[in-house]
């Protein structure tokens, strides 16, 4: 018995899966129900901790979702 691996593709993959998440978000506010929201919460004031609530928040805007 053999098994046949599958390359994944991250970027083609996560594409995809951030075009799913768009066009859920948009269903909702087509029905007038409100979209989800990431709320981040930080502690102290390390760079790298705020770069990455930056890309955090860049994504959000990016698939409809809210971010707070």
């Amino acid at each position: 018995m053999s098994a046949k691996a599958e390359i994944l593709e991250g970027k083609v993959l996560a594409a995809r899966i951030q075009e799913e998440i768009r066009a859920a978000m948009n269903d909702f506010s087509s029905r007038g129900w409100e979209c989800p929201r990431l709320t981040a919460i930080q502690a102290g004031m390390d760079p790298t901790a705020q770069w990455y609530l930056g890309q955090q928040e860049k994504l959000a805007k990016k698939l409809g979702i809210g971010f707070d």
